[in-house]
């Protein structure tokens, strides 16, 4: 499906068990954080300073920069292919108030153990503390 003049669609792989892909048009001017906003407003994320966005460039997973124009992050603009992930852990995942918050996380540790990623926060409590 084309997107209209003057916007681009993005596609982003949610957390969720089947790895649903949700797709956005956003001006072609936009910015990182109007996409991550969008995604944030679907989901209705109370705690979005956890999440973010990152994009595979050069076989380098990098994040996607809130304040830059998602374009001009890109080498190749044409593929504008995103995954939501956790970007901060929290040292505590019972201090996170909202348990849709909480469940993103679980997800997202979840996912990497079974891509048998190491998992960031393998050093602090919030893994343990999700399951107690």
């Amino acid at each position: 499906m084309a997107s209209r003049k003057g916007m681009m669609r993005c596609a982003v792989r949610m957390l969720d068990m089947n790895g649903r892909v949700m797709n956005h048009e956003l001006s072609v001017k936009a910015v990182g954080q109007a996409l991550l906003d969008s995604i944030v407003n679907d989901l209705q994320l109370k705690e979005p300073e956890y999440f973010g966005l990152q994009f595979i460039e050069d076989q380098t997973l990098k994040w996607l920069d809130g304040d830059k124009g998602i374009k001009k992050q890109m080498k190749d603009g044409s593929r504008l292919w995103f995954e939501f992930r956790v970007r901060f852990y929290p040292v505590d995942p019972t201090m996170m108030f909202e348990e849709l918050s909480r469940y993103q996380l679980m997800l997202q540790i979840r996912h990497d153990l079974l891509q048998s990623r190491s998992v960031e926060c393998a050093l602090n409590s919030t893994c343990f503390t999700l399951w107690d």
